[in-house]
């Protein structure tokens, strides 16, 4: 009986020496993981937002968490939220450089029977539409991590003070018509910016990683968000203790 149990007890030493070197091997910290962090729960659910973020409690604003409508009467309005960086915080991302695409559609009618409309679409993307379409690097993009409960940041993890983009909507510039016909030709032109690139997916909660450095002190946090159709929600930001 007393060798089952003196068994049994060193079964349970392996299980918990093997569990903590396996969380230690992480040297980071999971996104959700609350043990190990100061959480500030927030009721915020906005169709325009400016808030400023005081992650440590300090008084002072750390992160610039924005949701506008840019745009015009006459163009329209579409979504934009990002969050912007104060002194001493940076974002968890990555450097790229991105390939970007210019697709051009061009189609024609009759106009008056004289006279010909020819219709240019300009598209920037960061997805090909056609073989046929031009390609130019956006080089050195910071790109914002949209991350999951369960991923793991750490503090030799890229971070960089700046403003980031969370989520962008699609829209449409027109250029206006040509003023006068050449060769019995009318010219409109478009520009469209398919902003689907990184943006963050909606109605699912994500995780913007940042680490603080203040007072010869850095520590990581997280500040959760879910985007919605118009609207975002600041649902809490977390600090290392």
């Amino acid at each position: 009986m007393n060798r089952v149990s003196l068994f049994a007890m060193v079964l349970l030493l392996v299980a918990s020496f093997a569990s903590c070197r396996k969380i230690n091997a992480t040297k980071g910290i999971a996104f959700g993981d609350a043990s190990k962090m100061e959480i500030t729960i927030y009721d915020t659910v906005a169709n325009y937002l400016d808030k400023t973020i005081d992650a440590d409690g300090d008084g002072d604003g750390d992160l610039q968490l924005s949701l506008t409508f840019p745009g015009s009467a006459g163009l329209g309005h579409w979504m934009k939220a990002s969050i912007k960086c104060m002194p001493g915080t940076g974002l968890l991302g990555e450097v790229i450089d991105q390939k970007n695409y210019i697709h051009i559609d061009t189609t024609y009618r009759m106009s008056d029977g004289s006279v010909v409309v020819a219709l240019y679409n300009k598209y920037f993307t960061c997805n090909m539409m056609s073989k046929n379409d031009s390609m130019y690097l956006n080089k050195d993009r910071f790109v914002l991590y949209a991350n999951d409960e369960g991923d793991i940041f750490r503090l030799d993890d890229t971070y960089l003070d700046t403003e980031a983009k969370i989520y962008e909507d699609s829209y449409q510039v027109p250029m206006g018509w040509s003023t006068e016909p050449v060769n019995d030709t009318v010219t409109y032109l478009t520009y469209n910016y398919l902003n689907d690139c990184e943006n963050f997916p909606l109605d699912t909660p994500k995780y913007i990683g940042f680490k603080l450095s203040k007072s010869n002190t850095t520590r990581l946090g997280w500040v959760k968000i879910k985007l919605g159709h118009n609207s975002i929600e600041l649902i809490e930001t977390a600090i290392q203790k």
